[in-house]
């Protein structure tokens, strides 16, 4: 009977939970390297590392118990979604992984199972938190302003332009600004920060983000990885590291010009129109039922919300009585769902929105958070 190299215990739901966390570091349409999840021991912890070509994330697990039959290291590659789904069917009490030369046995109670294992090879990885700047920036101020310009990125692989995908953090010497667009609209967040670094900028993807979000929250730090660029003897930040007490995610960074936003941003005196939340949401989700597109109507008495196209020649027609305040009346075009998007952000009793001229973009401001709209009427 063959015996087991090593042996370890572990927590069941914290080890489920770790490799959830590693789900979206796997390459689960392939079968090659980036599939598997990566065990180790080190420093009497459970090392669990995955990566893609995007990102990497390293967990580290407290170990209940750890024996060991032979001289060799507890390390081993499983495919990552079986075994995720394996430890995911066991009841909420601790599990152990036994090691032999070529499969791993999972064991709780009198249930196992045989898993097959593959070579360790995650070393391939070079970057690590210790060897990169660490960014002074509160971060739950930067998860906050994230989220608030998310809804504005086009995470579309199909996206026209690929720093379109990402979310651009433009550090400027004691100014943050966090931006998204999808060529539509413009979301910016601006931020009073303290820095004694040059200006320099990031792309990171919305997937990744969405990554950061959900496994940290805003309890990590923040790390930025710099290189040299052979050919031109250019500086690049190439990767950046989250990093928390247990887990380190590492991820490769957009490397594209993000679109110059501060040029689209209008520059001239604009008109101001308040208009109370309540009422504009109501009115916008009557038109919805007909058309994702309105052209709105300023008077200086009334609101008026007009379908631009509807389903089958439907078409829609609603009036808000407000003072707006406007001495000529005008129009512009909205899409809808955009509005939602934006306005969802906002915890204000009033919208604000602010206008050039009728044939122009518009902005919807609120403190340091801005969108700026195309105008549908403008087509």
């Amino acid at each position: 009977m063959e015996v087991s190299k090593a042996s370890i215990k572990l927590d069941k739901n914290l080890f489920e939970n770790t490799l959830a966390n590693s789900q979206n570091a796997l390459n689960k349409k392939v079968i090659e390297i980036t599939s598997n999840i990566f065990l180790r021991i080190e420093n009497a912890k459970l090392v669990v590392e995955a990566y893609n070509q995007i990102i990497y994330i390293r967990s580290f697990i407290d170990i209940k118990d750890f024996k060991s039959n032979s001289n060799e290291d507890f390390i081993c590659a499983i495919n990552g979604e079986l075994l995720f789904n394996t430890i995911k069917s066991f009841s909420n009490e601790d599990v152990s992984i036994d090691l032999f030369n070529e499969y791993v046995i999972i064991k709780q109670g009198r249930s196992k199972m045989k898993l097959p294992i593959y070579a360790h090879q995650s070393k391939a990885f070079k970057y690590h938190y210790q060897d990169m700047e660490k960014l002074n920036v509160e971060t739950t101020l930067l998860v906050k302003s994230v989220q608030k310009v998310l809804h504005a990125c086009n995470s579309s692989s199909a996206a026209v332009h690929p720093a379109m995908q990402g979310i651009f953090l433009d550090f400027n010497e004691n100014k943050l600004d966090i931006v998204a667009t999808d060529s539509k609209r413009l979301a910016v967040v601006e931020n009073e920060i303290k820095s004694n670094k040059d200006p320099f900028n990031v792309i990171i993807s919305k997937n990744s983000i969405n990554e950061v979000i959900k496994i940290f929250n805003n309890d990590f730090n923040l790390y930025l990885n710099s290189s040299t660029n052979e050919e031109s003897n250019t500086k690049i930040n190439d990767m950046v590291g989250v990093v928390n007490e247990n887990i380190e995610l590492y991820i490769k960074l957009i490397n594209a010009n993000f679109p110059e936003y501060k040029k689209a941003l209008p520059k001239n005196d604009l008109t101001q129109i308040k208009v109370r939340k309540e009422e504009l949401i109501k009115g916008l989700k009557k038109v919805l039922v007909v058309t994702d597109k309105v052209i709105v109507t300023f008077k200086p008495e009334e609101i008026i919300l007009k379908s631009l196209s509807g389903i089958n020649g439907s078409s829609a027609t609603i009036i808000i009585d407000t003072k707006t305040d406007v001495k000529e009346e005008f129009s512009i075009g909205m899409n809808v769902q955009h509005i939602f998007d934006c306005i969802s952000q906002i915890d204000n009793e009033f919208i604000n929105f602010y206008f050039e001229s009728e044939n122009k973009p518009f902005l919807i401001k609120d403190q340091n958070f801005l969108e700026l709209f195309i105008n549908l009427a403008i087509n």
